[in-house]
């Protein structure tokens, strides 16, 4: 039973949900062996946003892992350093990176003999700690929490037949969605250097199904809800709820579908919509004005992190079909931004000193 609920949680949610970015059933065994590479970059394109909505414009460049056939960017923090997934075959994306100063880091988990052959970061706050999911040797999906120095932490949700936490804040709160085996719940967790614990569920009102998907310092929280769907694979509403807990919905004016991803310290918020062609669609609402971002030329946008510096990323494709892994990381930086990064050469973003 056990087994079930978790197949059909990676094979449909983590192929259908997670925004539609075609991730398909894990091949268990497969091993990562990807030399650290520098990342290079190529200036795309600037694109305006529709006046009408903001007066802000974005400089989009390209994230891709050296060699790899499909590249995703989740989350980047306030020092430019991102965390994502690659795949090297156009049917799979089975390994999760760190990228810092221009060098990409395989995350590759071990638990003693134990191998996972499966990892899927989904945030990374400012101590560049990652966190996503993975699944370990006989197929179970399990929550974790990677630091720099290789160590990682499980995360579980007491009674749960799966737990994938989606976003880390800088005090380690993490938030993220599980499945109690009828449906999908949001919860809050307090992770330390061994261990997490006080989890608690989040929940949408009235809803049937809710994920938390994003959170940052003061404790707000973005997500995704749906009143029909248990697994909110289908008619999805975003949603903000405040530090006082109580909720909002977010929906792009005119949308079918809405996920609210990402979100910063100042409650702006970044995250993909459906609209009536069912194509996805990035957007931002900054200072609660809602403005549609879409990479230049690209048939989807599905934006997913967006830090303080108001420095949006995620992924493109140049094909709207969802049976394949044609996926480009991206980074849309405000024009203007005295943060920005060069045009060329290796990634330098906004680098500790």
């Amino acid at each position: 039973m056990r087994e079930k609920f978790i197949r059909r949680e990676l094979t449909n949610f983590v192929r259908e949900f997670v925004m539609n970015l075609h991730v398909v059933t894990p091949r268990l065994g497969w091993k990562a062996c990807l030399t650290i590479a520098l990342l290079s970059m190529m200036t795309i394109a600037d694109c305006w946003l529709t006046p009408a909505a903001v007066a802000q414009t974005y400089s989009f460049r390209t994230v891709q892992v050296p060699g790899a056939a499909s590249t995703q960017v989740f989350r980047s923090n306030n020092f430019g350093e991102m965390a994502g997934n690659f795949g090297t075959t156009e049917i799979s994306v089975d390994t999760s990176f760190l990228l810092a100063k221009g060098v990409f880091t395989p995350i590759v988990l071990l638990s003693g003999s134990t191998f996972s052959s499966f990892t899927f970061a989904q945030g990374i706050n400012n101590r560049a700690q990652v966190i996503g999911l993975y699944t370990d040797s006989d197929g179970f999906a399990h929550g974790f929490l990677w630091s720099r120095n290789g160590k990682y932490i499980v995360i579980n949700v007491p009674g749960a037949f799966s737990s994938e936490p989606a976003s880390i804040n800088d005090a380690g709160v993490v938030a993220g969605y599980y499945d109690d085996g009828n449906r999908f719940h949001g919860f809050l967790a307090q992770c330390g250097p061994v261990s997490c614990g006080n989890f608690t569920t989040v929940d949408f009102p009235g809803a049937v199904g809710s994920i938390a998907l994003g959170i940052n310092d003061a404790g707000q929280i973005v997500g995704a809800y749906s009143l029909s769907d248990p697994y909110v694979q289908h008619a999805r509403h975003g949603f903000l709820r405040d530090t006082n807990q109580s909720f909002a919905t977010v929906d792009f004016p005119g949308a079918i579908e809405t996920l609210a991803w990402g979100l910063n310290n100042s409650a702006d918020i970044a995250g993909p919509y459906l609209d009536n062609n069912n194509a996805f669609h990035g957007f931002t609402r900054i200072g609660g004005v809602y403005a549609t971002l879409d990479f230049p030329g690209a048939a989807e946008t599905e934006p997913t992190g967006i830090n303080d510096h108001q420095q949006v990323v995620g992924s493109y494709s140049f094909v709207s079909s969802h049976l394949t892994l044609d996926f480009y990381g991206f980074v849309a930086t405000p024009t203007g931004n005295k943060l920005r990064s060069g045009n060329s050469g290796p990634a330098r973003f906004w680098m500790r000193h």
